[in-house]
């Protein structure tokens, strides 16, 4: 319940600005995704931090 309502009351930078840290917003979510969703975030992270430190055309 808690982490859906992160999840719909804040986007993005919103959140951070309202005071909700990273590792509590994390430590809420993480917890309640299925092992295949887990895996799926952090890959989808894993790609963008590559993308980020490699750099890109955009």
């Amino acid at each position: 319940r808690e982490a859906l309502k992160i999840a719909a009351g804040f986007r993005g930078e919103e959140a951070f600005d309202a005071g909700v840290a990273e590792e509590h917003a994390l430590g809420t979510v993480l917890p309640r995704l299925s092992r295949a969703r887990a895996t799926e975030l952090a890959s989808e992270c894993l790609e963008l931090y590559l993308w980020d430190r490699l750099g890109s055309d955009n």
